[in-house]
């Protein structure tokens, strides 16, 4: 049975990088962060530049780190290359406005401290900001992840000048570092669910405080997001229109009303009052709305005939037939002729049951209900 034989390989040192040393990408017209420098975001533009600077090794050219060597020594034009890189970098994240005001400052160190005194703001005014904001935060409306994350960015703001205290004695046993941590933790979870509006998360934010032990702000805010995403799921189910209403709305056409039509005027094609030749239906075709009612009056005028009927009527011979007043004989045969092989009756049950319903659209044509007869709706 053979053994695993493990090579040791020989410790190589890590080849430090100077902050002398430019990569083919360090150019002068390089924009290192965002957002430009305005004025008042001075907080969080010198924040990202810090870190930019920093990840090239060359934020000590402006606090002061990498001083200026002599002229004699070897690292003096490195220097110069570097500081003046540096200065390029900064004055390109400062607004087109701000950039001609320190157009003659050629040392990295002298504008960054420039900046500084002109823009940033001493502790105690910042607080004091940063405490306001925090107390007057609230959703307003937002969805709780853009609440929460001007929230976390007003904390870490107020974390950067008043860090919670910790011991450096080692001496203490009763875990007081623990104890504020946990104090400043439940703090922001009250600043969390006290900005929550009222009406919408009054229920989840009463559920949240009854906990024992209080959720931590973290979890009170995925509680919080799930809730809401319910909530507006509900919502959009509960506000879809319904369909077939909208159908038959959507399908339903208006009926013409006899108040505006003209009674002076004459059709020259049906002699009817109430309507011009190029409205009339028995040209233009009926609508659909007209239903079963006959598309002929006798004695209402010239135009009255069987023959005079436009396109669109669409109706049987049997339904012609019967809409005549009177069921004669010669109807009924007509009728009887038109009787569909399939029907299960006899040849004197078919003759009572024409006869029944030439009846009946008699007796509709001349006692129609309010508004039929003073309306002319043939066109």
């Amino acid at each position: 049975m053979s053994s695993t034989t493990r090579t040791v390989l020989p410790d190589v040192s890590r080849r430090t990088i100077s902050p002398f040393d430019l990569s083919p990408s360090d150019n002068p017209g390089l924009i290192l962060s965002q957002p430009l420098l305005r004025g008042h975001n001075y907080e969080e533009w010198s924040i990202n530049i810090r870190h930019a600077l920093k990840s090239r090794k060359k934020f000590g050219f402006v606090s002061g780190a990498i001083p200026q060597p002599d002229s004699s020594s070897s690292d003096f034009e490195d220097w110069k290359t570097n500081n003046s890189l540096t200065v390029s970098w900064i004055k390109n994240t400062l607004e087109p406005s701000l950039r001609s005001d320190v157009i003659h400052r050629e040392f990295a160190k002298d504008l960054w401290d420039y900046l500084k005194r002109r823009f940033g703001m001493t502790s105690a005014p910042r607080l004091l900001r940063l405490r306001s904001d925090l107390a007057n935060c609230r959703q307003q409306g937002l969805s709780v992840e853009s609440y929460f994350g001007k929230l976390t960015k007003l904390w870490d703001d107020l974390a950067s000048l008043r860090a919670v205290k910790v011991c450096k004695c080692g001496g203490c046993s009763c875990n007081v570092t623990a104890e504020l941590e946990k104090q400043h933790q439940e703090d922001r979870l009250y600043e969390f669910l006290l900005g929550l509006d009222e009406a919408k998360f009054a229920t989840v934010r009463s559920n949240l405080l009854s906990r024992l032990p209080l959720p931590t702000v973290e979890e009170a805010y995925l509680v919080v997001v799930q809730d809401e995403a319910s909530k507006d799921s509900l919502s959009r189910s509960n506000n879809t229109p319904n369909v077939s209403a909208f159908t038959v709305n959507a399908t339903a056409k208006p009926r013409a009303s006899s108040a505006v039509k003209d009674k002076s005027v004459i059709c020259t094609h049906c002699g009817r009052s109430g309507h011009a030749a190029d409205s009339c239906f028995q040209l233009l075709g009926y609508p659909e709305w007209w239903g079963d009612r006959p598309r002929n009056r006798a004695g209402r005028g010239s135009g009255s005939s069987g023959g005079a009927r436009g396109p669109g009527v669409g109706r049987s011979n049997a339904t012609r037939t019967v809409s005549q007043p009177a069921a004669s004989s010669s109807s009924v045969a007509v009728v009887d002729s038109d009787r569909p092989p399939s029907a299960d009756l006899s040849d004197d049950q078919w003759k009572t049951l024409i006869s029944l319903l030439a009846g009946k659209m008699g007796a509709t044509e001349t006692s129609s209900g309010p508004g039929f007869e003073d309306t002319d709706w043939s066109g």
